[in-house]
C-alpha cells in the first residue's frame, strides 16, 4: 500500500501465472512440470514482492513519522530531482 504497486503487482501476478500455466498446458507438460513451472514463477515473484515491502515499510515509516511533514518533503523533492535527471539522460 505504501509503495503504490498493489493493485499493478496483483494484475501483473495474475497475468505471468496465467501466461506460465497456459504455456505449460499447450506443451502438453506433465502435472508435475506444471507444478515445477508454478514453484519457479513463485520464487520470481517472491523476490519482486520482497523488494516491494521493503520500499513500502519505508513509505509506512516516513509518512508517519512523527516530525512529517519536515522529515518527508526533503525527501520527496530528492526522488523527484533524481527521476528528472534520470529522464534528461534517456
Amino acid at each position: 500500500p505504501f509503495a503504490g504497486a498493489g493493485a499493478n503487482l496483483a494484475m501483473l501476478d495474475g497475468l505471468e501465472l496465467g501466461l506460465v500455466l497456459a504455456e505449460s498446458i499447450n506443451n502438453g507438460k506433465s502435472v508435475k512440470e506444471r507444478e515445477d513451472a508454478v514453484t519457479a514463477w513463485e520464487q520470481k515473484m517472491f523476490t519482486q514482492a520482497g523488494r516491494l515491502a521493503v520500499i513500502s515499510k519505508k513509505n509506512l515509516e516516513s509518512f508517519l513519522h512523527t516530525e512529517n511533514p519536515h522529515v518527508e518533503i526533503p525527501q520527496a523533492m530528492a526522488w523527484i530531482a533524481g527521476h528528472r535527471n534520470e529522464a534528461k539522460e534517456t
